[in-house]
C-alpha cells in the first residue's frame, strides 16, 4: 500500500535491496554461483516479489521501469573505469545513461520529495536526461540532469564528480 501511495518514496528502497548485488558484476568478486545465491537472500527475494507485484499496478508499472532501468544505468557509469590520466574524460556511447531520456516518472535521484498526505505527486522533479543539447521549453520534464560531457572525475572517492550539472537554481553541482 505505502508503495502505491508514494511511489518515490518506497520504490527507490526496493531497487536498491533488489541491485544489492548488482555491482559484483563490475566488480567481479563473486562468480556466477556465488551471485546467484547472494540474490536468493530472503530480502532480495521478498524484494523482487514485491517488485514483480507492484509492476501489474497500472499507475506505478511506468514509474518503476523508469526507475529501475535509471538505477541500473548509474550503477553502470559508477563502476565504468575511464583511463588512467587525469582531465577530461567523455562518456562512451554504450553507456546506458546516455540512452535515457524524457523519463518524466523517474524522480531525479537526488532531490529529496516531501511526502504527501494525499498521495498525489503530479510535480515532480523528474530526469531529462544526461546529454541534452535542445530541450523543447514544452517539455514537462525539468532538463536539471543534464550532464555534459566531457566532465572531469573527482580525485577523491569521497566527493561527487564534477558534471557542470545545474540544479533547480542553476547553478553548477
Amino acid at each position: 500500500r505505502c508503495s502505491v501511495e508514494h511511489p518515490h518514496h518506497t520504490l527507490p528502497v526496493l531497487l536498491s535491496i533488489v541491485n544489492l548485488y548488482l555491482d559484483k558484476k563490475y566488480t567481479h568478486k563473486l562468480d556466477s554461483r556465488a551471485l546467484d545465491k547472494k540474490n536468493k537472500e530472503s530480502r532480495v527475494l521478498g524484494a523482487k516479489m514485491l517488485l514483480d507485484r507492484l509492476q501489474s499496478v497500472d499507475t506505478i508499472a511506468p514509474i518503476l521501469t523508469q526507475m529501475d532501468k535509471l538505477s541500473q544505468a548509474l550503477i553502470s557509469l559508477a563502476y565504468y573505469k575511464f583511463g588512467k590520466d587525469k582531465g577530461t574524460y567523455t562518456i562512451p556511447n554504450t553507456e546506458p545513461i546516455l540512452r535515457i531520456k524524457n523519463y518524466d516518472c523517474a524522480l531525479l535521484p537526488s532531490f529529496t520529495l516531501p511526502v504527501s498526505k494525499s498521495g498525489q505527486y503530479n510535480n515532480i522533479v523528474a530526469f531529462a536526461c544526461y546529454k541534452c543539447k535542445n530541450l523543447s521549453p514544452k517539455t514537462e520534464t525539468y532538463p536539471i540532469a543534464r550532464m555534459s560531457t566531457p566532465f572531469k572525475p573527482a580525485t577523491d572517492t569521497t566527493l561527487p564528480a564534477t558534471n557542470n550539472a545545474p540544479g533547480l537554481n542553476n547553478m553548477p553541482r
